[in-house]
């Protein structure tokens, strides 16, 4: 059908199926408007899973709400059209008559008990999807006139369009999929996650992050920029976003930088930011990344957590803890009533426990796991204070 001109009245059926990639909710209407222009008693939208014999009617126009649950529940599994249509490679459209033997039609349950009661006989359809042993198709269902030279050839032109119309539509859907899901698991952690671009701009932010940022607390959100209570810490903010998105893009990218944003008094707020390639969460078109934050009723890892993951003994993991908390060493030794020298010395056993050898990558080893961190509910308050302490 190459270099064959679409009539200018099914103009607007092309852009109704390029409208329902888009929005699933329009395609009944696009339906009806097929099954018009077709003389169309009934218009539908199936799919067969071959493998299992399972049948669906995704969307429909003219078949009752009784017929529509009999397909599904049995009539999917016996009509005699299936086995062709399995055969049909994806964009090809088919007659009854190209199927199955007029006389194996006519003969069959489906026929007596389906589709003669609802006025029917004769019928065109086209394969739009072929996923494993899933093909998902659409028909026109008509009365007894067999459909004519003419008006085959206006369906093999129309159908191209509702083919690459599903394609889109479920890349879209798959893609809503798991952005839906990468946000709805950011939204489920007891941390506070906000993906920024390299403005940095946010671009998402949970309710932890939402309920942590703020002025005077180390990191802000203002009219959707990051920011932090200081000139010199936003830039050094925006420095560490920009490197790591930039990172995105090496052979093997960062893990991620510890930040401990200060503030005006109080202990430093840790904040990891992690670079993510450019699409993830899918929907998002531009290099971003992920900054970590402990939400206002605290991110902080408990101690017997972090001990068993890394083999510390009690004392070591209470260190590590206090430093992930935004302590410096001296302030956590005074806290728990010990020398600074043997805060010391259970820093050294954290390093090489953790296989780290600065405080600040043993840091971002906890601020990593999630399991230690954002599983890890608490009661104590974040505060932002000097860097490395």
């Amino acid at each position: 059908m190459r270099g064959a001109a679409v009539d200018p009245t099914d103009s607007t059926l092309i852009d109704g199926f390029y409208a329902a990639a888009l929005d699933a909710d329009l395609w009944p209407g696009i339906l009806e408007r097929l099954a018009e222009a077709f003389g169309g008693r009934q218009a539908t939208l199936y799919a067969h899973d071959l493998r299992h014999r399972g049948s669906d009617i995704q969307a429909q126009w003219g078949v009752e709400a009784g017929f529509a649950r009999s397909y599904v529940a049995h009539f999917g599994q016996v009509n005699p059209f299936v086995a062709g249509v399995a055969r049909l490679a994806v964009g090809v459209s088919a007659a009854a008559e190209d199927l199955v033997a007029a006389r194996l039609y006519t003969e069959s349950e489906f026929f007596h008990d389906w589709v003669r009661p609802q006025g029917c006989r004769e019928f065109l359809t086209t394969t739009l999807v072929r996923d494993g042993g899933a093909v998902t198709g659409i028909t026109v269902l008509r009365g007894t006139r067999a459909f004519s030279t003419e008006e085959r050839r206006r369906w093999d032109l129309l159908t191209p369009h509702a083919t690459r119309a599903m394609q889109v539509h479920r890349q879209l859907h798959r893609a809503r999929l798991l952005r839906d899901g990468a946000l709805q698991a950011l939204e489920a952690l007891s941390v506070g996650a906000i993906l920024v671009d390299e403005r940095p701009r946010v671009l998402f932010a949970n309710r932890w992050a939402e309920r942590c940022c703020g002025r005077g607390r180390g990191l802000d959100i203002r009219q959707g920029w990051l920011r932090g209570d200081t000139p010199a810490a936003t830039e050094r903010l925006a420095v560490t976003v920009r490197a790591a998105i930039a990172s995105a893009a090496e052979p093997v990218p960062r893990r991620g930088a510890v930040l401990v944003m200060p503030r005006a008094a109080g202990a430093g707020l840790p904040v990891l930011v992690s670079p993510l390639q450019a699409g993830i969460p899918a929907g998002i078109d531009r290099p971003v990344a992920l900054v970590l934050v402990g939400g206002p009723r605290g991110l902080r890892a408990r101690r017997e957590d972090v001990a068993r993951t890394f083999g510390l003994t009690p004392a070591e993991a209470g260190v590590l803890v206090g430093l992930v908390d935004g302590r410096s060493l001296s302030d956590y030794a005074a806290t728990a009533g010990i020398a600074v020298e043997t805060a010391r010395k259970h820093l050294r056993h954290v390093l090489a426990k953790t296989g780290t050898v600065r405080q600040s990558d043993a840091i971002r080893r906890v601020l990593e796991d999630l399991v230690l961190t954002a599983a890890s509910p608490s009661t104590s308050v974040l505060d932002a204070g000097d860097a490395d302490g």
